[in-house]
């Protein structure tokens, strides 16, 4: 039965209400509410520029190898979908018509769009040809929701996690030839969102072991060695095009916040230099909230309108515990 009318719900959010221990109850008042994000290009220093695409529920995206497409997550009621949008024509369509989509990514050569997709109870990982007449494909099969992050530059395998909340947190990789059986690449507590480099000699991803979610990188071929490159708090790394460059989202201090980047030297062994703020990301933060454009001078972003992103009251119950007993 309902017991609370009245409170705000975005799309692409949990409804805004939270209970405390001893009964007391706030929420923010409101009603279903849809949201209307729009699609930018950011410059190294913060400057925008808006996109043509059409306002939409946009959750997060990916960027073709060409740099023409961006597949991207759209909320809509209780669905989320993968839709295409061209940067060229500025045409926006969909591509994935069954089951709950989410998370897309490319393949290597750009010919299909790889996302986790939930059906009937059961969830996995699909891929879908782009721009031909093949339907979609089943990659996996998983018991909990897998989080696809990267496909290498050989395009061989596809990257994944799993139970990033969980202390058995695991990083696999999938072959996308041949028999399609998942290899565990390590375990770390709150381990997700591993992202190949483009020589694919690294792995850099996010982990909470520390207690506190960080950024480090790892060799791809595996080893216990491991580099931190946020200082102090971050996450969403993405390596640039030519894997000189290491982006991510500050999480602390006086940079939380920012976008940032450290440079990568280009030899055997993995150095970098000390990560440095280029602008202040007051964007749609989602699982894959960014994107590098080109050489990296340049990133695609999905802005949020302030109207839809702050509240103006929050509303407390006191004793609700004890009013929803006589309901």
């Amino acid at each position: 039965m309902p017991v609370l009318q009245g409170v705000e719900y975005l799309e692409s959010d949990s409804a805004q209400f939270t209970i405390a221990r001893n009964g007391t109850l706030a929420y923010i008042p409101g009603s279903a509410t849809r949201l209307n994000n729009t699609l930018a290009m950011v410059d190294r220093a913060g400057r925008e520029e808006p996109l043509k695409a059409p306002a939409r529920a946009y959750e997060d995206m990916a960027l073709s190898p060409d740099g023409r497409f961006l597949a991207l997550t759209l909320v809509s009621g209780q669905q989320w979908n993968i839709w295409l949008y061209d940067l060229q024509q500025g045409s926006l369509s969909r591509l994935t018509f069954e089951g709950d989509n989410r998370d897309p990514l490319w393949s290597t050569d750009g010919k299909h769009v790889i996302y986790a997709s939930t059906r009937k109870g059961r969830r996995g990982i699909y891929w879908k040809a782009v721009g031909g007449s093949g339907g979609e494909e089943q990659l996996l099969e998983t018991k909990t929701q897998p989080f696809p992050t990267t496909v290498s530059a050989d395009g061989k395998y596809l990257l994944y996690g799993v139970g990033s909340w969980e202390d058995t947190a695991a990083i696999y990789a999938l072959p996308l030839e041949g028999e399609r059986k998942p290899k565990e690449l390590f375990k770390e507590r709150g381990v997700e969102r591993a992202m190949a480099s483009p020589d694919g000699k690294w792995i850099a991803y996010e982990s909470s072991e520390s207690g506190r979610v960080e950024i480090y990188v790892r060799r791809f071929s595996g080893g216990g060695q491991r580099w931190q490159i946020s200082p102090d708090g971050g996450t969403h790394a993405v390596w640039s095009k030519d894997g000189r460059e290491l982006y991510f989202r500050s999480t602390g201090g006086d940079s939380g916040g920012n976008l940032m980047s450290a440079m990568i030297a280009k030899n055997d062994e993995f150095t970098f230099s000390a990560a440095r703020s280029l602008f202040r990301f007051s964007y749609a933060q989602a699982g894959h909230d960014y994107e590098v454009v080109g050489n990296g001078q340049k990133f695609i972003v999905i802005k949020v309108p302030e109207n839809e992103t702050k509240a103006t009251q929050v509303n407390v119950v006191l004793n609700w515990a004890s009013e929803l007993k006589r309901k």
